[in-house]
């Protein structure tokens, strides 16, 4: 009798979907590899054709992440070997309670 984890693999390669689940599972495991300081202040968001996209709030913390690239990405290939990242890219993004914070454009008063 075969192991639910062996018929699980062979149905994902049967399908095709190894390797989509393998980048999703490279993408939910950013926390981990960076670290809880990093992690905080940083959202891994898609793996598409070899890039890693991350959002970061700041230019401070694109710098940060792009400095530590090389340590980031050896971690993720000695994680998911069969998953290739060929770079880092961030991009800066507003979080929620700025968001709220900030006036919208239909509200302001115009003068």
């Amino acid at each position: 009798m075969e192991h639910v984890g062996d018929c699980l693999q062979k149905f994902l390669r049967a399908t095709r979907l190894e390797k989509p689940v393998s980048q999703y599972a490279l993408v939910l495991e950013w926390p981990a590899v960076v670290g809880k300081e990093i992690a905080s202040h940083s959202k891994a968001l898609d793996l598409r054709d070899g890039i890693l996209w991350v959002a970061v709030p700041s230019s401070n913390w694109r710098q940060h992440i792009l400095f530590l690239k090389p340590q980031i990405l050896k971690t993720f290939q000695d994680r998911f070997p069969k998953v290739q990242i060929r770079a880092i890219r961030c991009v800066t993004s507003v979080r929620r309670s700025e968001e709220q914070d900030a006036p919208r454009p239909d509200t302001q008063d115009k003068a």
